[in-house]
């Protein structure tokens, strides 16, 4: 999120920030879930795991890692069986 809302079009910023902060809400209540499988859970795959704890993992625990010219990429392509 970031730059400034309504500006030139009539000035609906309000109505704006709460339908973001309302879609933001629902994101996180679908994919913040708790659950008790850890990585040495899944067998296997160890080149995959590493790919994906580096690309989404650790990008939310440490935010201050990835600034200025260091960005966590924007997404994964999984394939295969």
């Amino acid at each position: 999120r970031g730059g400034s809302s309504g500006g030139a079009r009539g000035g609906n910023g309000g109505s704006q920030d709460s339908k973001e902060d309302a879609l933001e809400e629902a994101v996180m209540n679908e994919m913040v879930s708790y659950t008790t499988t850890t990585w040495d859970d899944i067998a296997g795959c160890d080149t995959s795991k590493r790919v994906l704890q580096e690309a989404v993992v650790l990008p939310m625990l440490r935010p201050d890692i990835f600034c200025g010219l260091l960005k966590p990429p924007k997404g994964v392509l999984l394939f295969g069986p």
